[in-house]
């Protein structure tokens, strides 16, 4: 993955028995996402994309312009179905250049009105293969598939060091006690002994 390491973590609330992928994104803020793909050189390849849109619940707000190397390139509105409805769009890939990658880039169209970008599912293929996109939004084709990606879980994301934050703060006087509050889906413990948590 290209152009930063933004995820968005239980991104879209998404019906039950639907591919726990598009809970979760691959973020760009103002930015694209853009993915390289590692495919024998000149080869083809189905490349599926799959997008679950929590915020907007009414088309034509966040549109997506998709390019992916020897495709068409397609606008998209991943919200044209409705708040958190997963859909999947397919792509007859090829590497053209044939330096052994497929490009996938997500861009903001420019007639959306929101210049965020995102995607939550990658998929690719063996050229030609059928899909059947609700049962690849269901997550039954994925055992299929040559790659199967949860974005927003890339290794980089996943191999970067905890998050460590710290407060300083100064108190006067003796008659209050601090209190900071954190929600977080994250289970945490607190050592008392070195103020840790």
């Amino acid at each position: 993955r290209k152009y930063g390491l933004e995820n968005v973590l239980d991104w879209s609330d998404v019906p039950s028995g639907v591919d726990p992928a598009f809970r979760d994104v691959a973020w760009g803020t103002n930015r694209p996402v853009k993915y390289l793909i590692r495919v024998p050189k000149h080869s083809r390849k189905q490349i599926v994309l799959g997008f679950s849109d929590s915020r907007y619940s009414q088309p034509g707000i966040r549109l997506l312009n998709i390019y992916v190397e020897g495709a068409s390139h397609r606008i998209i509105d991943p919200a044209s179905k409705g708040k958190n409805v997963p859909q999947v769009f397919s792509f007859n890939a090829k590497d053209i250049n044939g330096d052994g990658e497929i490009q996938v880039l997500i861009k903001a169209a420019p007639n959306g009105k929101d210049p965020n970008t995102y995607i939550n599912a990658l998929w690719m293929f063996p050229e030609g293969t059928k899909i059947n996109p609700e049962d690849l939004i269901h997550g039954k084709e994925s055992p299929e598939a040559e790659l199967y990606l949860n974005c927003g879980h890339e290794p980089q994301l996943e191999s970067r060091n905890p998050r460590r934050d710290a407060i300083l703060a100064y108190f006067h006087g003796d008659d209050y006690s601090p209190v900071i509050n954190i929600h977080s889906t994250q289970n945490f413990t607190f050592d008392k002994t070195t103020g840790v948590l």
